[in-house]
């Protein structure tokens, strides 16, 4: 008798949410036992755990899910930014130059990072295989119809803000060329209001003419303007923006313009030139020096380099950081994201972080960035366990609804680059943008659009 192919599906699917149970459970036993008793464990057994539950989930998620799927995304920023350092950097894990401080982090700080590292990620796939069965998303399942009003608002919005954009981009670089790159996060650039906002209205602009999924050939030729116009980021010295974008839009090709998932060998291409790109950006930045202690190749440099955020938790730990508001709940009240008071009951991690490792070098623009791993861990048990299963559940959802849901569409942005970037930065990161976005896409809508209908 043949099995159905969605019965032999849900088998699976229950099979791994099983397996799946027994290694949070199995984590949950781990973190408990480190706290009871810190001689349990020892560092490098935790940093193979933790190397075993990242390769496995992995695993599991590039054989069920496609490569550019909101989950495949977030595992390879949670690679970039956290874990990485186990590859470059195993026997020496406890040790780190920070905003050029030496740190000697103690076995149990270290202990109780990676053991907070493996609870919150198997939490978090707990969550994304409770959020439905194994499903590699096409443009065939997307069952909205292309709008043409969204289309010409966002396209009209994307043209008109383009020069005053370019022109912004203009002023940046040469402000950079005269004060240094750490001037664009300690002075601001004193230019007209419309052209300080122009980049925000270039971009939403974008993000509604994708959302009004207009064909392949001109989602393409926009494509390419945006992400050519985005790169003028790196001539600012600020890299993070354009491979967010870059890889934003291809989630949203590979979701919505085509049947195929994406080849292993060309994301590899794709990562290699990315990270070749990257470092001559830093060289830039730099002076043209690589600060290269030891022997390590360039691309050791690279993920050793990206590694700092893991260290986020450890400082905290280090100096001993607590907040009236919790530290994942910052963003929410505190939107001044480049300063530091100390009696502020609602600083940002990052910025708490950066100030008591060097307040001089904070004030000249220096700092880590933050971690929503330590931000859950500031939360308790309940932040290393319920919260990642909820955002893993809302990562899944997310995925599996959004070719049914035009708002769901219009923040994908936002929400694309959270899930990559969230190892690097707060759980909470852009949350008001996306309000921003839905009200202003909304008020769009209510409007008549006032220039002749443009066919190009």
């Amino acid at each position: 008798m043949e099995v159905p192919v969605k019965s032999i599906s849900s088998t699976n699917s229950r099979f791994l949410l099983a397996v799946q149970g027994i290694f949070l459970l199995g984590s949950l036993l781990v973190h408990v036992l480190n706290v009871v008793d810190e001689h349990l464990f020892s560092c490098s057994a935790l940093e193979c755990y933790l190397l075993f539950t990242f390769l496995y989930i992995c695993l599991v998620s590039i054989r069920r899910y496609s490569l550019t799927s909101a989950f495949n995304l977030f595992l390879f920023g949670y690679f970039m930014f956290q874990v990485s350092v186990l590859f470059v950097a195993f026997d020496t894990i406890a040790e780190r130059k920070l905003m050029q401080v030496d740190f000697v982090f103690s076995d149990t700080v270290i202990k109780n990072t990676l053991c907070a590292n493996a609870l919150i990620l198997n939490s978090i796939f707990i969550g994304v295989l409770c959020s439905g069965p194994r499903r590699r998303t096409s443009c065939s399942e997307c069952r909205m119809q292309h709008s043409p009003k969204l289309e010409e608002w966002g396209r009209g919005i994307f043209l008109l803000s383009l020069p005053l954009t370019l022109l912004k981009y203009y002023l940046e670089i040469k402000f950079i060329l005269s004060q240094g790159y750490y001037a664009y996060y300690t002075s601001a650039l004193s230019i007209p209001i419309v052209i300080s906002v122009s980049r925000v209205f270039f971009e939403f602009g974008y993000f509604l003419f994708i959302a009004s999924l207009p064909d392949v050939d001109r989602f393409k030729k926009y494509s390419k303007i945006y992400l050519l116009v985005i790169s003028l980021f790196f001539f600012v010295g600020v890299r993070n923006r354009v491979i967010l974008s870059f890889l934003f839009v291809l989630w949203f090709y590979y979701r919505f313009y085509t049947r195929k998932s994406p080849k292993l060998l060309l994301m590899s291409i794709l990562g290699v030139a990315g990270v070749l790109l990257l470092l001559l950006v830093q060289y830039v930045r730099q002076s043209g020096v690589f600060v290269m202690s030891d022997e390590r190749s360039l691309l050791g440099y690279f993920l050793y380099a990206q590694s700092t955020n893991f260290y986020i938790l450890p400082l905290m730990q280090y100096f001993d950081l607590h907040s009236d508001v919790p530290y994942v709940f910052a963003p929410l009240i505190n939107i001044n994201e480049g300063g530091y008071l100390p009696d502020n009951p609602s600083n940002l991690l990052g910025n708490a972080v950066a100030y008591h490792i060097s307040p001089e070098g904070f004030a000249n623009g220096h700092g880590l960035g933050s971690s929503f791993i330590a931000e859950l861990y500031d939360l308790g048990l309940g932040g290393l366990t319920i919260v990642p299963i909820v955002l893993g559940y809302a990562i899944g959802w997310f995925e599996r609804n959004v070719s049914r849901s035009r708002v769901l569409l219009v923040i994908s942005f936002y929400v694309i680059t959270n899930c990559i970037y969230i190892s690097r930065s707060s759980l909470l990161r852009n949350f008001y943008m996306i309000f921003v976005l839905l009200i202003f896409a909304d008020i769009l809508l209510r409007v008549k659009y006032p220039f002749k209908k443009a066919h190009v």
